[in-house]
C-alpha cells in the first residue's frame, strides 16, 4: 500500500494523531487529517503541504462528509485508505444512561464510519483497491458492567465490518478491525462521558464507571509501538491482511479466552441441536 492516501478521522488526539505523526516520516504517503477542530490539527502547521491535507469534520454531518471527500479525491486523486478512528467513551449503568446521548454515541461510533464507508466505496470499487480500517475494540468483542452503551456501538461496528469485508472483497476492497485497548494516552484527553447515578443500587457500580474513565491515562500498553505495528501490517503484509487486528497487552489472550469460553457453552449444546430436526 506505498503511494497511497490515508484519510483519517479523529486525528487530533490518540491513536489518530500517532498515526497521522508516523505516516509523516513516509515520503510515500498523502495524509487527509480531520478533526472536528481545525485548531485541534495545528500541530500539522509546519509540516509540508503537498502531502498533507487538513480538513475540519463533523463526522455525524453527512454534508461535511461528502465535502471532505470531495476535497480529498480533488486534492490527491483518489483514497486508499480510509481510517474510521473518531471514537467516544461511555461510562454508567444501563439503567441510567441517557437515550439521547446514547444515540450520539452511536452516531459517532457506528454511524459517522458507515456514512464515510459508504462515501469512499464507489471510489475504491472503480480503482479495484482499497482498505477500510474501522476501529473498535476489546470492548467490541467482550462486554462490561458500566460499558454497556459503549459495548453495543462497538459490537455493531464488528457486526457491519464482518459483512462488509465479505462483501467487498471481490472488488479487491479489505477490510480491517482494529481491537485496541490498555495503550497509554500520550496526552491528557478529555474525560470521557460518565452518567450521573441517582439510584442507590447503582452506588457500587457507578464507582468503577468514574475509574473506568480514567484509566485510559493510565494504561502501561505503546501506543507508538502499536501504531509501528499497524502500519506495518498495511504496507508490508497487506496480501495477508486479517480481518481483525488486536493492538494493546494481552489483548489477544483476553480474547482467546473469552472465546474459549464461549466455546465451551456451545459445544455443550452441539447433541442438543439435532433434537430440533423435524
Amino acid at each position: 500500500m506505498a503511494n497511497k492516501t490515508w484519510f483519517i478521522t479523529g486525528a487530533s488526539r490518540g491513536l489518530g494523531k500517532e498515526l497521522v505523526q508516523q505516516l509523516l516520516s513516509q515520503n510515500n504517503v498523502n495524509i487527509v487529517a480531520t478533526a472536528r477542530e481545525m485548531a485541534d490539527l495545528s500541530y500539522l502547521s509546519q509540516e509540508e503541504s503537498a502531502r498533507i491535507l487538513t480538513l475540519s469534520l463533523d463526522v455525524t454531518n453527512t454534508r461535511e462528509i461528502k465535502t471532505a471527500v470531495d476535497a480529498a479525491v480533488k486534492t490527491f486523486g483518489s483514497v486508499d485508505v480510509l481510517v474510521n478512528n473518531a471514537s467516544l467513551a461511555y461510562f454508567g449503568s444501563f439503567e441510567e444512561s441517557d437515550l439521547n446521548e446514547a444515540r450520539a454515541i452511536f452516531e459517532v461510533n457506528l454511524w459517522a464510519g458507515i456514512n464515510l464507508t459508504q462515501a469512499v466505496l464507489p471510489i475504491m470499487r472503480k480503482n479495484h483497491t482499497g482498505l477500510i480500517i474501522n476501529q473498535s475494540s476489546i470492548g467490541g468483542l467482550i462486554s462490561a458492567p458500566t460499558l454497556s452503551v459503549y459495548n453495543a456501538s462497538k459490537f455493531a461496528v464488528e457486526g457491519y465490518s464482518s459483512a462488509l469485508a465479505q462483501e467487498v472483497s471481490p472488488f479487491g476492497i479489505k477490510v480491517l478491525i482494529v481491537e485496541a485497548a490498555g495503550l497509554r494516552a500520550n496526552e491528557q484527553t478529555p474525560s470521557a462521558k460518565v452518567v450521573t447515578t441517582t439510584i442507590s443500587d447503582y452506588k457500587e457500580l457507578a464507582k468503577k464507571a468514574r475509574l473506568n474513565a480514567q484509566s485510559s491515562n493510565h494504561s502501561t500498553g505503546n501506543p507508538t509501538k502499536a501504531i509501528a505495528f499497524l502500519i506495518d501490517q498495511v504496507q508490508n503484509h497487506y496480501a495477508t491482511l486479517p480481518l481483525h487486528l488486536p493492538l494493546g497487552i494481552n489483548v489477544a489472550a483476553t480474547v482467546v479466552q473469552h472465546y474459549q469460553d464461549q466455546i465451551n457453552i456451545f459445544q455443550r449444546f452441539q447433541e442438543i441441536d439435532a433434537s430440533f430436526k423435524k
